[in-house]
């Protein structure tokens, strides 16, 4: 056997050491413990042990041990202690937890591994192995939230108001969404400022009421409106199906009460609403019963009803952001009849003491306060005629302060009754203020497409245009004999107001094309106040001369003088100031006398 060097001289000294522990006298043993406060002192004791947290290093205390446990779970810090302990069924190996004996893990599993290196069963031939149990399949989820995984089993439920679309395995709420669009009929001037039908363009559907009924068209599964980008999306009470109808219904409600209803016309009432619908099966996604493509009414299916609703539903608007009147709540509600080639005795026309029902399966049953009738033959503007819609809406203004006309026939250019004159004038005025309002900068020019003759009216310079031709327009005369009581031409009063008016709502109204404005402005505030004032609205009590209350000093009933008094009596215009502009710009004879309310109290009348 060898020996290794360094285990010789172990045995070496360690010989040494024990001889030399023993006295020659008696061979007991002598500790040794020179120099040396703790360990052994070779004789089986030791010589001394360390306090504390010291340790005895070569019989001499030294400070205390630091644990070594990097990387180490469990086992001997090198200090006395431990760098933790492992779990039962474990055991410490090279300061690691290693598991020396598994328990198998089997519950509700017949099948499948059991955690240990073995099975919890194994499956028939035709079966396979999922989740734990043996199944005839392989279920197919990748994707899909919910619906059936292709095994019997589902690959998840869908919450309230949703259901699984199962072609597609995602959950989908009850609701239709989809977007409404419309033709309209564009209007041009041609080279001799003759007004005639032009390109046809798309229009977004905004504010439409559309509402999703059953197949029998009569229970209502839910309601919204198109927005402003022509989208429109609302819930339903169940998933639509195919047979379900989409009714787009030109009825404007307000607080539950109908305001505004565009009817079908026919040659006698009662008519129908105009309601355009269609079937969810025609229109809907194969994927989502209530994804609906888009939808486009044509001008042959009557898109014009669409126009109407919107122009007349703006109208009302316009009222309560100019001031007449507060919330919409405070007008009456109106019915528009209209039919594309209709044609009415009066052409189009405003009633303000007939009340039509507006009434559908789909709306219920309501009776309008007043009526509008819009006609036209095939060659007509009918619907498309924006100035004539507005102006019809403009009588209905005026009917809510006062409105005296007689009513007749009329021609835009000719003479007739001054009180005919201010209604059909103040109506024009009133279309192209409210059309100016809307753009944004003055519009002065009326025209009207006519299979009759179409014509084009500028009322800045009062120059009209027939196919071509220029009319002239009868003028009011200074030296008549019947001075403020003389006949007067509707197109001149509209001159006349909007003279007054000078588009002083909208921008640069006193630098427009061909029309150097005066000094005098009228805002529509003013306007609104003037109509609303004693004065105008009781013009039949102060229409005589003051000093003679028998002698007529104008019509007994309303006309443009009245309406003239009123901005003077409410300190609406400057006298001094609109005198001097009468007498330079005006063919009219005014009195520059105005009749107010104070004046009659003043001398007891």
């Amino acid at each position: 056997m060898t020996i290794k060097p360094s285990s010789l001289l172990f045995t070496i000294g360690l010989i040494s050491l024990l001889l030399g522990a023993c006295s020659d006298d008696d061979h007991e043993c002598q500790p040794q413990c020179d120099g040396r406060t703790c360990g052994p002192d070779g004789c089986g004791d030791v010589c001394g042990v360390c306090s504390g947290k010291s340790m005895c290093d070569q019989g001499v205390c030294v400070d205390g041990c630091v644990p070594q446990c990097d990387g180490k779970k469990c086992g001997d810090d090198g200090c006395g202690g431990l760098c933790g302990t492992c779990q039962t069924n474990q055991a410490c190996i090279s300061g690691k937890c290693i598991q020396t004996v598994c328990s198998p893990n089997c519950e509700n599993k017949v099948c499948g591994f059991d955690g240990c290196n073995d099975v919890c069963g194994s499956c028939d031939e035709d079966k396979f192995c999922v989740s734990g149990q043996c199944v005839a399949c392989v279920p197919k989820c990748d994707g899909r939230a919910c619906g059936a995984d292709g095994c019997g089993g589902s690959c998840g439920t869908c919450g309230e108001q949703t259901t699984c679309n199962d072609a597609t395995g995602q959950c989908m709420p009850w609701r239709v969404s989809g977007a409404l669009y419309y033709e309209k009929q564009n209007v041009e001037l041609t080279a001799t400022n003759v007004p005639v039908f032009g390109s046809v363009e798309e229009q977004v559907g905004a504010g439409l009421p559309v509402a999703l009924f059953d197949a029998s068209g009569k229970t209502k599964l839910g309601e919204g409106i198109v927005a402003d980008d022509g989208t429109f999306e609302f819930q339903t009470s169940r998933l639509p199906i195919s047979t379900d109808r989409l009714f787009i219904l030109p009825v404007w409600f307000v607080n539950n009460n109908v305001k505004l209803g565009i009817l079908v016309a026919a040659k006698s009432s009662p008519f129908d609403v105009w309601s355009w619908n269609m079937t969810m099966g025609d229109f809907a996604s194969t994927n989502d019963p209530g994804k609906m493509e888009d939808i486009i009414v044509s001008i042959d299916e009557a898109s014009g009803g669409i126009y109407l609703y919107q122009q007349y539903k703006k109208a009302y608007e316009q009222l309560v952001s100019t001031g007449f009147v507060s919330s919409v709540e405070a007008l009456p509600s109106m019915a528009v009849v209209w039919k594309p080639g209709m044609v009415w005795s009066c052409g189009s026309c405003f009633y303000n003491a007939t009340k039509t029902e507006i009434s559908s399966n789909q709306t219920g049953k309501h009776v309008s306060d007043v009526t509008m009738q819009i006609g036209g033959a095939s060659t007509d503007e009918s619907a498309w005629g924006l100035p004539t819609l507005i102006h019809e809406f403009g009588h209905f203004v005026l009917a809510l302060r006062r409105d005296d006309t007689p009513g007749n026939t009329h021609a835009i250019s000719k003479a007739n009754d001054p009180r005919l004159a201010w209604s059909e004038g103040w109506a024009t005025f009133y279309s192209l203020m409210m059309q100016s309002i809307d753009a944004g900068y003055p519009i002065y020019e009326y025209w009207r497409i006519l299979g009759s003759g179409s014509y084009w009216l500028d009322y800045s310079m009062l120059s009209e245009r027939v196919e071509g031709l220029s009319y002239a327009i009868d003028r009011p005369s200074l030296t008549s004999e019947s001075g403020m009581k003389q006949y007067l031409s509707e197109a001149w009063v509209t001159h006349y107001i909007y003279d007054l008016w000078d588009g002083s709502d909208v921008e640069d109204s006193r630098h427009y094309q061909g029309y150097q404005a005066d000094p005098i402005t009228v805002p529509i505030k003013d306007i609104w106040t003037a109509l609303a004032s004693e004065r105008y609205r009781s013009s039949n009590l102060y229409n005589y001369e003051p000093s003679d209350k028998t002698k007529l000093r104008t019509f007994k009933d309303v006309d443009l003088v009245d309406f003239i008094d009123a901005l003077l009596c409410e300190n609406l215009l400057d006298p001094d100031v609109f005198y001097d502009w009468m007498t330079k710009n005006s063919d009219f004879p005014y009195d520059q006398s105005p009749v107010c309310i104070e004046k009659y109290k003043y001398t007891g009348e």
